[in-house]
C-alpha cells in the first residue's frame, strides 16, 4: 500500500480544522471535475465533499461568468474559473478557496 505524502495527510488536518469553524460548500462544477479520471480515485476524492452545501449554478452566475470573460478579468482559457468565482459571487460565499496543483515532492 503506498503511504500519503505528508502534504497530503495536511491537507486532510486542514480540511477537518476548517470544517469544525465554518459551513463548507462547493459547486456542482467542482464535484464534475473532482470525480472525472480515474473512478477510483475520483470517488475518493468526491467523499470528501459528502457534508457540503452544493451551490446551484444559476443564470446570474453564467452571465457573470461570461462578463468575467468578455471584459478581460479573465482570460478566456480560464472559463471554468470564471464560472468557479461567479457561483461563489451570486451565492455571496466570504472566502473561494482552490487547490493549486504543486509538482509532486523530491
Amino acid at each position: 500500500m503506498a503511504r500519503p505524502h505528508l502534504r497530503d495527510r495536511g491537507k486532510e488536518r486542514f480540511w477537518k480544522r476548517v470544517m469544525r469553524h465554518d459551513e463548507l460548500c462547493v459547486s456542482q462544477l467542482v464535484l464534475d471535475e473532482s470525480g472525472a479520471g480515474d473512478a477510483q480515485a475520483g470517488q475518493e476524492r468526491l467523499s470528501v465533499f459528502g457534508p457540503m452545501l452544493v451551490l446551484e449554478t444559476t443564470a446570474d452566475a453564467l452571465d457573470l461568468a461570461k462578463e468575467l470573460l468578455r471584459t478581460g478579468a479573465l482570460p478566456a482559457k480560464a472559463a471554468a474559473d470564471a464560472l468557479h468565482i461567479a457561483v461563489a459571487t451570486t451565492k455571496v460565499v466570504p472566502f473561494l478557496l482552490t487547490n493549486v496543483a504543486l509538482p509532486p515532492p523530491c
